[in-house]
């Protein structure tokens, strides 16, 4: 019996054997972005660029160029190719056809589609994506999909909830995007689609991250990371010591933007003091409400 065998057995239409390529894993080109310098980051040689068959993101604070250096990478992977097309997924309007061809793209290979929702993105994708494989494998012209930007998206019950007056904040918009990616990872990968999407970042203070600033007794700041049993630390109630460190392994978080700008990132059970003086997990925290925090510029 051949390893093969029992491949079609296992009804895995995108499985195959190591040593014949995977097909959706395997990069075997790259897409320049326009720049030797950052072309050198991101797969470490001048001529090299994106991965042509995976998802990459573009993140970074706002007005740093994100939208500016994907129009770059689509300028060049329709210029490698006089057949190559490019879906652009815009959730900002910001993309004018001048714009497009004052940036050297010929627009006549890219298709500007609006969507305002994570569901509305990857609906319209799974469908494009199906169309493009059902085509044979030879005569399918390059493809590339652009997401300006994800940070954009909003969800359906999200739209619901603001129809209907709710200021209920909503906590299913992770699991919703995870879902979407989840979907479209594998059909990328097969089709040979590379995805290439743009992210606002934020400063977040939240339990999950290691630069974390812990006010101590002193009145210093210390990296969450770097606390140590005995140290006496700041509460609600005063200083006190640690007795004991824990590490957890997490998949699903929430976050929480307060009115100056601060974002909290924790895992659905942490809890936090409200002005009422209830402690309530952060995944049952709802908009407008206040929440006690120490100063930031005390601790972070």
């Amino acid at each position: 019996m051949k390893l093969k065998d029992i491949l079609k057995a296992a009804g895995n239409k995108y499985a195959t054997v190591a040593s014949d390529g995977l097909e959706g894993s395997d990069v075997k080109g790259f897409i320049s972005t326009g720049s030797y310098a950052f072309n050198a980051l991101l797969s470490g040689s001048i001529h090299g660029g994106i991965p042509d068959n995976k998802i990459i993101a573009l993140a970074g604070e706002q007005a740093t160029g994100k939208t500016y250096f994907a129009l770059n990478v689509v300028r060049e992977f329709l210029n490698s190719d006089p057949n190559a097309m490019v879906m652009y997924f815009d959730t900002e309007q910001a993309i004018t056809s001048d714009l497009l061809k004052d940036r050297g793209i010929d627009t006549d290979r890219v298709a500007v589609l609006p969507v305002a929702t994570v569901e509305e993105f990857r609906h319209q994708c799974v469908l494009s994506v199906d169309k493009y494989l059902e085509a044979d494998k030879d005569s399918r012209p390059r493809m590339m999909i652009v997401l300006d930007s994800l940070g954009m998206l909003s969800t359906e019950k999200e739209m619901n909830d603001t129809a209907e007056g709710k200021n209920t904040r909503d906590m299913t918009r992770a699991q919703v995007t995870k879902a979407a990616f989840r979907v479209l990872t594998i059909k990328l990968g097969h089709a040979r689609i590379p995805l290439l999407m743009t992210n606002h970042t934020y400063d977040v203070v939240g339990c999950l991250s290691d630069a974390v600033s812990v006010l101590m007794e002193d009145g210093t700041a210390k990296p969450i990371s770097q606390i140590v049993v005995g140290d006496k630390v700041q509460t609600l109630g005063g200083s006190s010591s640690v007795t004991e460190l824990f590490s957890y392994d997490v998949s699903d978080t929430f976050e929480v933007e307060l009115s100056d700008g601060t974002v909290f990132r924790a895992t659905p059970n942490h809890k936090f003091l409200t002005r009422d003086g209830l402690w309530k997990p952060i995944s049952e925290l709802s908009e407008g409400e206040e929440i006690l925090t120490v100063k930031q510029d005390s601790h972070s």
